[in-house]
């Protein structure tokens, strides 16, 4: 029962947070300016390029999940400084549902951006054939 609570509170949390949905934002955008790039370039412009279109979105990736790695540290902080778990006998059962939940509500959100992983896979394989 306190898991359900847990977890509509973190998935609140994660809509309402700027820092959270900024990151979600900036990866589209990344994204969609990546595309763009590619297919504007002629091939005549000896554009720089880092890397083959893969490894330019994991590079995205991996740049946007730093933002979530720390709106997740921030919101775990926050239970430490308010000190509550070492009252409750069961504090480690607590502080592992709060970051169970919040996992949960991550995987939520991040499952409605799987449609931009998707979205970029199909258009890498019909432009590599």
């Amino acid at each position: 029962m306190r898991w359900k609570f847990l977890f509509v509170f973190y998935l609140k949390k994660m809509l309402k947070s700027k820092l959270y949905a900024g990151a979600s934002v900036l990866f589209f955008v990344l994204l969609i300016a990546r595309l763009i790039l590619f297919f504007s370039d002629d091939m005549q412009s000896n554009m720089e390029y880092s890397g083959q279109p893969p490894h330019e979105v994991f590079m995205l990736v991996q740049m946007i999940s730093i933002f979530y790695i720390v709106f997740s540290i921030f919101s775990i902080q926050r239970s430490f400084f308010m000190a509550f778990s070492p009252f409750f006998v069961d504090g480690y059962r607590i502080m592992l549902e709060k970051m169970s939940a919040m996992l949960a509500a991550h995987m939520l959100c991040q499952g409605f951006m799987m449609m931009a992983y998707h979205v970029f896979s199909l258009v890498y394989f019909f432009i590599s054939t």
